[in-house]
């Protein structure tokens, strides 16, 4: 979360304090409900759930659920996967082919997704060596 995003939150939290100190029945006017409903918007875009942001903010998830209706649809959870087709992120098509059988050749797959091609069995045993392994 951003540092804006912690001011932002901190300073919602110390507003809510605010009325609560003032009784048990909690008002808070059409300014506030957009700057919470605002904060919600930004962190769920950065991944975080509603319920995240309702604590972060100090009050509860369904308040924040029926500030956000009135000014659209506001989502609970984590974020919906995004298909290729409507992301506006830059994705690249990657074809996958069948690699042919080649023979006394090796393709050596290491953690982290290393991929090393064309060794043959004394090139891998000599890598083997190297590493220790």
């Amino acid at each position: 979360m951003g540092m804006e995003l912690k001011e932002l939150a901190a300073k919602l939290k110390q507003e809510v304090e605010g009325q609560r100190s003032r009784g048990t029945r909690w008002r808070f006017d059409e300014d506030f409900r957009a700057r919470a409903v605002a904060y919600l918007r930004a962190r769920q875009a950065e991944g975080g759930t509603q319920e995240e942001a309702a604590r972060e903010m100090g009050l509860s998830s369904w308040t924040l659920s029926r500030w956000g209706r009135q000014g659209g649809p506001v989502r609970r959870g984590r974020p919906a996967r995004v298909s290729p087709e409507t992301s506006t992120a830059a994705f690249h098509a990657v074809a996958v082919k069948r690699e042919e059988e080649a023979e006394g050749v090796l393709v050596v797959h290491g953690p982290g997704g290393v991929r090393v091609e064309g060794l043959s069995v004394a090139q891998v045993v000599e890598v083997l060596k190297g590493l220790g392994g």
